[in-house]
């Protein structure tokens, strides 16, 4: 018998996905998985209909949600955290919802700046929009493509006008600082997981965290990191007891590289494992 395997990150049209929660989970039952979660950028708008659609099709679906934070101990690097099995407080409601509002801030006076070189208008952005009404970068392109500017949302005309390094329509929007929302995903009952950290640079931040014993998992397979990133996550999840998972980080249309829902994966064995954290056991990786 083949071992369960799940995908335990997807994005959907309730953050910056191109695909509805009922669909990804139609394509995680196509796949073959056995478990998915999806985890919007801050927010569980999505998880209701997911988890629906899973009791339908047979699927376990995972609460969760991705995070948007910085490092302030370094720059402001980015990071971007992973936390399941959450039932958000007010707290982190709140500021879940002004990170949401800060980038569609952001991303509004990106537009405006956009309609000085290209005749755009407000109005024609209604079709693209992400469900809950959050302007995307990748809201406005598909606009762009459907104008017939441009083939696909990760074009050479995103890194034109949206690069983070001089992009002529960028505008940052603004994070929370990561130990902050940490604490308070740890208090909304959250296992918290360190999504793609070497792809972001974060392996100093992993260390830390797991040093004061903040960090329950990593997430080791991503389709950004190579063999060697996930030799030397593996390894240290291993020596750290830190809890193991795998996820596509799926957008479907609106990614630079095709990747299947369950191309990077998680096993049973590991979202057992997962669970444990959840009920604050120790767990010990029986491959070491």
């Amino acid at each position: 018998m083949t071992e369960p395997r799940g995908d335990l990150h997807l994005h959907s049209t309730c953050s910056d996905g191109s695909t509805s929660p009922e669909n990804l989970i139609r394509y995680a039952k196509a796949q073959g998985l056995s478990f998915a979660a999806v985890t919007d950028h801050n927010t569980m708008a999505g998880v209701a209909r997911a988890a629906a659609m899973g009791k339908a099709l047979g699927i376990q679906v995972i609460p969760g949600m991705e995070l948007s934070c910085r490092d302030g101990q370094r720059a402001d690097q980015k990071v971007h955290l992973l936390s399941y099995f959450l039932t958000p407080t007010p707290a982190l409601e709140n500021i879940s919802r002004a990170t949401l509002e800060s980038r569609n801030r952001a991303n509004w006076e990106a537009f405006r700046r956009l309609k000085q070189l290209y005749p755009v208008e407000e109005e024609m952005l209604t079709p693209f929009l992400a469900e809950g009404g959050i302007l995307d970068k990748q809201n406005i392109m598909r606009l762009l493509m459907d104008m017939g500017y441009t083939d696909r949302v990760y074009s050479p005309l995103f890194d034109e006008l949206f690069s983070a390094k001089g992009g002529s329509c960028f505008v940052p929007a603004e994070y929370p600082e990561v130990r902050q929302v940490l604490r308070l995903a740890r208090e909304s009952g959250g296992v918290c997981v360190v999504a793609h950290s070497m792809d972001f640079h974060n392996f100093p931040l992993v260390e830390e965290l797991t040093a004061q014993g903040l960090l329950d998992g990593v997430e080791v397979r991503h389709p950004k990191h190579s063999e060697e990133d996930k030799a030397l996550l593996l390894s240290y999840a291993r020596e750290h007891g830190l809890a193991v998972t795998g996820g596509t980080d799926f957008h479907g249309s609106h990614r630079k590289h095709p990747d299947p829902v369950g191309a990077c994966f998680t096993t049973g064995e590991e979202l057992s494992a997962l669970k444990r954290k959840k009920r604050g056991e120790s767990w010990q990786n029986p491959l070491v």
